[in-house]
């Protein structure tokens, strides 16, 4: 949608996500332990950097020039990797290795 875009530099998000068309927050990984009962107490998650996040918003806020341009390269990656003829394409393959 041509919008900056800030999210953790961790997991599914890096498959359409890059320094060049987002920005990405710094993270360390952590045990996400019992009292959060949808995960399983001994998995971890990407914990994010505050700062960095911080950072990252006062980086769009005052660079408002660059922000727009990682937003551009952003709406225009999604459309080549995830538009509806490359979604279609890849639901077709997933479908025929299925059958």
């Amino acid at each position: 949608m041509g919008r900056p875009v800030i999210a953790t530099a961790y997991s599914g998000n890096l498959d359409f996500m890059t320094p060049g068309n987002s920005y990405l927050v710094d993270f360390k990984l952590r045990q996400v332990g019992a009292e959060v009962e949808i995960y399983p107490a001994e998995g971890t998650w990407a914990e994010p950097d505050v700062d960095d996040a911080a950072r990252q918003m006062r980086a769009v806020w005052e660079h408002p020039e660059e922000a727009a341009r990682r937003a551009e390269r952003g709406r225009h990656d999604i459309a080549a990797l995830l538009g509806p003829e490359r979604a279609g394409a890849i639901a077709r393959d997933r479908l025929r290795q299925t059958a």
